[in-house]
Parts: C-alpha cells; structure tokens; sequence
C-alpha cells in the first residue's frame, strides 16, 4: 500500500537516519480569535472617527499578540526557553508565552511509542553472522531531561536501542540466542535502560 507524499503523518529519515514521523502544522484557533478582536475594534474605530491610527495599531498589534496563546496536546509538555534560558514546561492545553522573549524548542511527546531497530550481518560469539529485527517500547519520563540533556531523543534512543542489540549480539552464541529470546529481552532492556535513563527515557 502506497501513501501520497503530502499525507499528513509521512514518515522519513531525518540526517541521523532515524525514522522520523512529520507532524501537520498546528493550527491555534486562539491566536485567530485574538487577531479579530484586535482587528475589528480597531477597523471599526477608525471607520467612525475617520482616523486610520486605529487600524494601522491594531494590525501592528495582531501579529504580536497571535504569537503569545500556544496549544499543547493531552499527551504533550512544550518546554519553555525566555531569553535562551530554560523557564520550565507548560501544558498541555492552553498556555501563554511572552513573545519573542519566549520561544517553545520542543514538544515533548509522553506517550509511549515504538521504535523498530534491526542489527544487520551481526556476528554472534561464535562468529555466526545473523539478522536480529526488535521493536522497542519507550516512554519520556522526564521531559525536563529529554529535552536540554540530549540533542534529538528520539534519534539517540533509536541509535541506542541499535547499538545495545549489536552489543548483546556479539557477546552471545548462536545457540543462546535462539533459545534464550526472553533472556535476551531482559538484557536488551536493561541496557538500553541503563544507557536512555538519564535523558528522562524509560523502555
């Protein structure tokens, strides 16, 4: 089954090579709400007074304050920076930032998502090279972490996940590894704990 390119959750490869899901743009029916109650009083005042300063301010103003009221999901914690200097988190629902003192970097998604991850042409301890396809499940904990301790969570979690598989990989024989699948489970997750812990992610 083939999906048109300009559907909205396509999915690609960011430069790291990580699956990437793209995201609609967010549509905020507050900042629109907030730009007709500034721009219609403002038309309307300059229409019975025939002076065109109001207008003139209310469309100056319009844009600045649409950029204040910001929506976060159910599921989501937009992380606040006032001045490059992180502020805190806010959401979700409706929120208010300072324009251009404050910016929104990231929103943090809670909940849990999959990630598959594969280790292609492994060898295994006894030198056998094999293919070993997992999927992993994992959750931000801690959005404060996920966001100012690691550049792109999502893609360090995948490279992560891949990296731990190699390693269990290598250190374990053939047979081991087709009979002891659960062990293995509990390995993989262990390690990629270990590792995902302290960006505020837990599988």
């Amino acid at each position: 089954m083939s999906f048109p390119k300009n559907a909205h959750n396509r999915r690609g490869r960011n430069k790291d090579g990580a699956d990437q899901q793209f995201e609609p743009p967010r549509v905020n029916i507050i900042a629109a709400l907030l730009v007709i109650l500034i721009v219609v009083p403002g038309l309307i005042t300059s229409v019975k007074t025939d002076n065109p300063f109001f207008v003139v301010a209310a469309m100056l103003l319009a844009p600045i304050a649409m950029m204040s009221p910001k929506i976060a999901k159910q599921w989501e914690k937009a992380v606040i920076l006032r001045l490059g200097k992180f502020v805190g988190l806010r959401g979700p629902g409706l929120f208010f930032v300072i324009p251009f003192l404050d910016t929104v970097t990231v929103w943090i998604d809670q909940r849990v998502i999959t990630t598959s991850f594969a280790a292609e042409q492994t060898l295994t301890r006894d030198t056998v090279p094999v293919n070993v396809d997992a999927v992993l499940f994992w959750m931000v904990v801690d959005p404060t972490k996920a966001a100012l301790e690691v550049q792109q969570y999502k893609s360090a979690v995948s490279w992560a996940a891949q990296t731990a598989l190699r390693d269990i990989i290598g250190r374990t024989s053939l047979t081991d590894l087709l009979r002891g699948r659960e062990k293995i489970e509990e390995e993989l997750q262990a390690l990629i704990d270990q590792r995902s812990t302290p960006w505020g992610v837990t599988v």
